[in-house]
């Protein structure tokens, strides 16, 4: 076949070869790695870091244990309904949901729990307790694996002449996580917290995880109201909001 052959393969009359496409842009094909833009965050660093004593960085061994707090399904319903029967001439008045009712419309569901539990796993976390409410996940790992998972940057300092170890950076998750968990607790030892909204049935080993607010003279009003719901006691004036 003549030099002008428009085969598109080796023959016997041509010896030309088939034709190789373009290579493939590598600006148009490339993925970006994931980064900082990639990572929304949950919490700034603590505003008192800025003006104590830093101590030099928490050693990447030391023990941490923290916890993941997850969010409620339609919070905003949640708050409604929390208003609505504790406000007297409300039509809802005093229909205090059980614990029961108020986990099936309100709590993170299981693919929520197995979302975060499986991530922390496999960043070299040991997850101890997830109580009945999934409202939060405890776990314990290392000062290292809290560094390279939330971007911490663990610092000790000396605070109000004690030793404590809290972020000097901002706390950051992966934006596919960010819908599954609200905040991290107890990366900053400096505050004694205990969870919101919780319920009996936490794993035996839990003995209550941080909160996201502060609360230095017991549990929170919310965790008292649900203790006495889960117990079948009623709570004046609020809502058993579980």
């Amino acid at each position: 076949m003549s030099e002008g052959c428009p085969c598109h393969y080796v023959c016997a009359g041509c010896s030309r070869s088939p034709p190789q496409p373009p290579p493939p842009s590598r600006s148009r094909c490339r993925q970006p790695p994931l980064g900082a833009a990639d990572r929304v965050t949950l919490d700034a660093a603590p505003a008192w870091t800025h003006s104590a004593r830093a101590a030099g960085a928490t050693p990447s061994t030391a023990p941490v244990r923290l916890t993941a707090v997850l969010p409620l399904r339609d919070a905003a319903a949640a708050e409604r309904l929390a208003l609505a029967v504790s406000t007297p001439g409300d039509a809802q008045f005093g229909h205090y949901l059980t614990a029961a009712q108020w986990r099936n419309r309100f709590a993170p569901t299981d693919s929520t729990v197995a979302t975060v539990t499986g991530w922390l796993r496999a960043h070299r976390f040991t997850v101890t307790a997830v109580p009945a409410n999934h409202r939060y996940v405890a776990f314990t790992g290392s000062a290292g694996a809290a560094n390279a998972a939330f971007g911490a940057g663990l610092t000790n300092y000396v605070k109000d002449g004690a030793r404590v170890t809290a972020p000097s950076k901002a706390v950051t998750v992966p934006a596919g996580l960010a819908a599954s968990i609200t905040g991290i607790t107890g990366l900053d030892t400096s505050a004694q917290m205990t969870p919101t909204h919780s319920t009996q049935g936490a794993a035996p080993d839990a003995a209550g995880p941080p909160n996201p607010r502060p609360n230095a003279s017991g549990p929170s009003r919310p965790e008292a109201e649900g203790r006495a719901a889960a117990a079948g006691r009623g709570v004046p004036q609020r809502p058993a909001v579980l």
